[in-house]
């Protein structure tokens, strides 16, 4: 079969165009997954800013129940209901949650004592610690890698064709 110039003009535009699609595609996710990293990094860091005042808590009460995270891993959310000292001397009674955490609290239960942290202006904000996980970091260098290697292939092809 014999191909004339413009079909094979065609050929060339409709490849471009599918390039470019992907191209915008890759790039879109990329910068989506930044995004979404900074937004849970920065959630992280609200979270560990507000909770500034350090006190102990005695576990009243502790209960559990296990949940799937993923196919086969077993996550477990905890409710920990806790009394603690503030800095003007009160007690505040208020409860702790942790979700999808890949283990039991063991040292945590009725009756433990453990450092706990607290917000100076809502006093009944608590919190063990605030956790940092680095998921959101990997998502942003996924997402940086998903915008610099198209990138540097397009940067390639314009030089390469000069």
């Amino acid at each position: 079969m014999r191909t004339t110039k413009y079909s094979s003009l065609f050929e060339k535009k409709n490849d471009a165009f599918h390039f470019y699609v992907k191209f915008i595609t890759c790039i879109t996710m990329g910068v989506f997954l930044i995004c979404l990293g900074i937004w849970e990094v920065a959630k992280y860091y609200r979270i560990k800013n507000l909770h500034t005042e350090m006190t102990k808590c005695y576990v009243k009460q502790y209960s559990f129940c296990t949940t799937r995270c993923g196919r086969l891993s077993k996550c477990y959310n905890e409710q920990f209901n806790v009394t603690y000292k503030i800095f003007n001397g009160s007690h505040i009674t208020s409860w702790i949650y942790a979700e999808d955490e890949s283990k039991q609290s063991h040292n945590r239960h009725k009756g433990s004592v453990d450092t706990c942290w607290y917000q100076k202006t809502l006093v009944t904000s608590v919190i063990w610690k605030a956790d940092y996980r680095l998921g959101p970091i990997i998502f942003s260098g996924i997402g940086i890698l998903m915008i610099v290697i198209p990138m540097t292939a397009v940067i390639y092809s314009i030089c390469k064709n000069k």
